[in-house]
């Protein structure tokens, strides 16, 4: 398994008890990134856009463009208003 990145946050983080001898044990769930999660949005975007500049031999292309949204956004969140 791969190393977190710090900067990680999870789109939907969640805890759920485990039980275990003598008690409860918390287990998280990080799931997938807000990262990733964004970029999936943009590219089912772009997608539904009903655009025809995408092939799927522009998948690759597609994707780093989906990651550059997903880059965007979070800086944009985190700017101050």
């Amino acid at each position: 398994m791969s190393e977190i990145p710090k900067d990680y946050e999870p789109a939907f983080p969640g805890k759920w008890p485990e039980k275990q001898e003598g008690g409860h044990v918390w287990r998280y769930a990080t799931g997938i990134s807000e990262r990733d999660w964004f970029a999936g949005k943009a590219m089912q975007g772009e997608l539904a856009n009903g655009r025809t500049e995408w092939f799927i031999e522009d998948a690759d292309d597609l994707a780093s463009f989906a990651y550059v949204i997903a880059d965007a956004m979070l800086r944009a969140r985190k700017a101050k208003p």
